[in-house]
């Protein structure tokens, strides 16, 4: 499958045009990890974005008393790094591939030259990858405020919702 059809299966890309996705293609590498290996770690510079083609990564924190924090995984097609690529900050967890996974990785010399070279395009995609997060912290935000409002019931909730 050509990149470009596997980017357009992704929510983030699914308002670009054929001649977006291609030249968004064009700035990826293709990366495979065996199961268990690290993909970057917290603290480290973040200087890429990873699109999930297969797989699944895991992410986690380490607390000041050196106990692993999960938190929720990530399948294909879904994208994270993003964060420390846009604001050039350290990740603040640490990500791992559970199984063999395969990414597309974009770096950050590529990002930055999507947005100085192809303005439209580097807009078009921030706010993509904007709409999405914010709908992503919409729900977490409603989650919360229904554990806030039903206190036990949405404590017991936490265990079986997908946003926990």
């Amino acid at each position: 499958m050509r990149k470009a059809d596997t980017l357009k299966a992704m929510p983030l890309f699914s308002v670009m045009t054929p001649l977006e996705l291609n030249a968004i293609a064009e700035l990826l590498e293709t990366r495979d990890y065996a199961a268990g290996s690290t993909i970057y770690t917290e603290g480290e510079e973040g200087t890429e974005m990873f699109f999930i083609r297969s797989g699944s990564v895991g992410f986690y924190t380490v607390t000041d008393g050196g106990k692993r924090h999960e938190s929720k995984p990530l399948g294909p097609l879904n994208f994270f790094g993003e964060m420390s690529l846009v604001s050039g900050e350290a990740h603040i967890r640490s990500a791992y591939a559970i199984d063999g996974s395969s990414f597309y990785v974009l770096s950050g010399l590529n990002f930055h030259s999507m947005v100085w070279d192809t303005p439209m395009l580097g807009v078009k995609f921030l706010k993509a990858m904007a709409a999405l997060r914010i709908t992503q912290l919409e729900k977490a935000s409603g989650f919360l405020d229904d554990m806030v409002r039903w206190g036990e019931t949405a404590r017991r909730r936490a265990v079986t919702d997908d946003l926990s």
